[in-house]
């Protein structure tokens, strides 16, 4: 599988591309959106070569939190040479009010 296919989320996937694109604007204001932690919460980030599976990890979940795209930028530019080198997750760790967070991501959701 190439980088591409394997970094893209799911069309079926809720806040999929396809998702959104077939979305009904009535229907935004009923969405319950993930909770995104703010720019500078991230504290860890690393490759890891095991593939997630299950919905934590590879779907955005409506009542999850989230690290900020600003935090992840380093780990998304360096995706497809992680992948190509082997790598198929990236953990990372962050903190938000209080309290810290840990999660293995598959790189469709990231």
């Amino acid at each position: 599988m190439n980088f591409d296919d394997y970094s893209s989320p799911s069309s079926h996937l809720r806040f999929s591309a396809q998702y959104f694109s077939k979305l009904m604007f009535s229907e935004t204001a009923e969405l319950q959106y993930p909770t995104i932690a703010p720019p500078g919460a991230v504290t860890n980030q690393k490759f890891l070569t095991e593939e997630p599976a299950g919905e934590v990890a590879t779907s955005v979940l409506p009542l999850d939190v989230i690290p900020s795209i600003w935090d992840l930028l380093p780990t998304t530019s360096a995706m497809e040479g992680a992948y190509m080198g082997g790598m198929r997750s990236v953990l990372v760790e962050f903190h938000m009010d209080g309290n810290e967070y840990s999660y293995r991501y598959h790189f469709s959701k990231v």
